[in-house]
């Protein structure tokens, strides 16, 4: 008797001409994410920046002078 075995899945060739797609897009896609994260930070702390500016020129308006108002601020940037 004769048995005949049906075998379905994937070859070794198929499997790695798919993963060397995924590495190219990959190569291709981190460096982009990287500017992008870059680029968030950067916003983030020029927003920050603002905000202690916005506060060291209120102070020295209310108060007259900075005092140690900037090291307060940068404490309370941090936090």
């Amino acid at each position: 008797m004769k048995t005949e075995f049906f075998v379905s899945g994937f070859t070794l060739i198929e499997l790695m001409i798919v993963v060397a797609v995924v590495a190219i897009l990959a190569s291709v896609a981190y460096p982009s994410y990287q500017n992008h994260i870059t680029k968030t930070h950067r916003t983030d702390a020029m927003a920050n920046m603002l905000e202690l500016y916005s506060f060291l020129e209120r102070r020295f308006t209310e108060q007259g002078n900075y005092g140690d108002a900037a090291a307060r601020a940068a404490v309370a940037a941090c936090w």
